[in-house]
């Protein structure tokens, strides 16, 4: 029996920031902190003033929890992301191992029905000489091939 052959497999793309992202996200979490000191020293201003920086302050500091969110997120979830990598990698080796167990199972439950019904399968070699010599009893043959019913089903017509 020919294995398949396998699809070549690619590293995983680990998912962070990098590059212009990191300066931006950076940059604005500075552009908030610039902001929040600038504030602090507006608190004597009047009642419309404080509002209107207020109001500019919300949109800069919506912005600035974004990008920490972004920065700290990635840093946080990367073990998470590798350990669910591995074990994606780990489950995919065994059920290959599982397959591989399971088509040897089948043949071997279609030849032990094959062997119930009369002997070799249609095509198949037999011994020459004394057909019992040295084979199993019928009745081991039919129990072999009764539990290979009740795993398999029917296999041989």
């Amino acid at each position: 029996m020919a294995e398949e052959p396998t699809e070549p497999t690619t590293p995983p793309t680990r998912s962070k920031l990098s590059g212009l992202a990191v300066y931006v996200a950076v940059a604005a979490l500075i552009a908030w902190l610039v902001f929040t000191v600038y504030l602090l020293f507006q608190v004597n201003s009047n009642e419309l003033a404080w509002t209107r920086i207020a109001w500019v302050f919300a949109s800069v500091e919506a912005i600035a929890f974004a990008a920490a969110g972004a920065l700290f997120g990635t840093a946080v979830q990367r073990e998470n992301v590798e350990r669910a990598e591995d074990r994606a990698t780990t489950a995919e080796e065994v059920a290959e191992s599982n397959r591989d167990d399971a088509t040897k199972g089948r043949a071997l439950a279609a030849s032990l029905q094959a062997d119930a019904m009369g002997g070799a399968p249609p095509g198949g070699v037999r011994a020459m000489g004394d057909e019992d010599a040295g084979g199993p009893s019928s009745d081991v043959v039919e129990r072999h091939a009764a539990m290979a019913r009740s795993l398999f089903g029917d296999l041989v017509s």
